[in-house]
């Protein structure tokens, strides 16, 4: 008798690749779990609510129409034919982004210095990409201003004022929401103390979104009409 199969965790749009979606495909990985709800989301800002993976990802092979997104599974990232130009990333962190960050990445020398062997080295690497060093880093931080006097900290209304007049900015440059997102994230992970101006917390998908929607409709109407004339002028120019 066959086992009986427990009901998917996967969020409602993300669910379905799991079910009787796969191509039998194996050019390229397919993406994880989590990354496939990251693409959900992005191709959400889009207008496609019901993400399948044969349907809307490439993974080799005769390209469909309908197939927006480009998948790396090497760097844990993809390309939307929507967004022409941009790479978005996931949160993985690969073997390949590891060496690459050794190689190339200046960011992480400093942390490399306590390490003494190559084990070492990689795993502060793979700590550095993921963010888990900046954490560390920002601890001491959150740990002092924990101490200060209650109204000598910055409030939680505070925090999110700047953090959504952040994201208002970014927007005027990047037209899209899934991309100040990821700007956040790309920001606290190289520079924290930057980030630490704007909030002490890490940055989180679902809080920044939330932020988002707090934000009155009349402004972020204005940033995307700033966002568009500054598209407009590019192409005349």
């Amino acid at each position: 008798m066959a086992p009986k199969r427990g009901k998917s965790s996967l969020p409602r749009n993300v669910a379905s690749l799991r079910r009787g979606d796969e191509r039998g495909n194996d050019e390229l990985q397919a993406p994880s779990a989590a990354a496939q709800e990251v693409i959900a989301a992005h191709l959400a800002e889009h207008g496609i609510r019901a993400l399948r993976l044969a349907r809307h990802v490439y993974l080799g092979g005769e390209r469909l129409e309908s197939q927006l997104i480009s998948w790396n599974p090497a760097k844990a990232s993809f390309h939307c034919l929507r967004c022409p130009g941009f790479v978005f990333g996931t949160g993985e962190v690969t073997e390949q982004m590891v060496d690459s960050t050794l190689l190339w990445d200046e960011g992480v020398r400093p942390f490399l210095a306590a390490a003494r062997t190559d084990e070492e080295r990689r795993e502060i690497a793979r700590a550095y990409r993921s963010g888990e060093l900046q954490r560390e880093l920002l601890r001491p931080l959150r740990r002092r201003q924990r101490r200060r006097p209650a109204a000598a900290r910055p409030s939680v209304e505070h925090r999110r004022h700047s953090v959504q007049a952040w994201m208002l900015a970014r927007y005027r440059l990047r037209g899209v929401l899934a991309r100040v997102i990821e700007d956040a994230i790309q920001l606290w992970r190289t520079q924290p103390k930057e980030w630490a101006k704007l909030s002490d917390r890490a940055p989180v998908e679902s809080t920044l979104r939330r932020y988002w929607q707090l934000i009155p409709d009349e402004q972020v109407a204005a940033a995307k009409a700033t966002y568009h004339a500054c598209l407009q002028a590019k192409r005349r120019s």
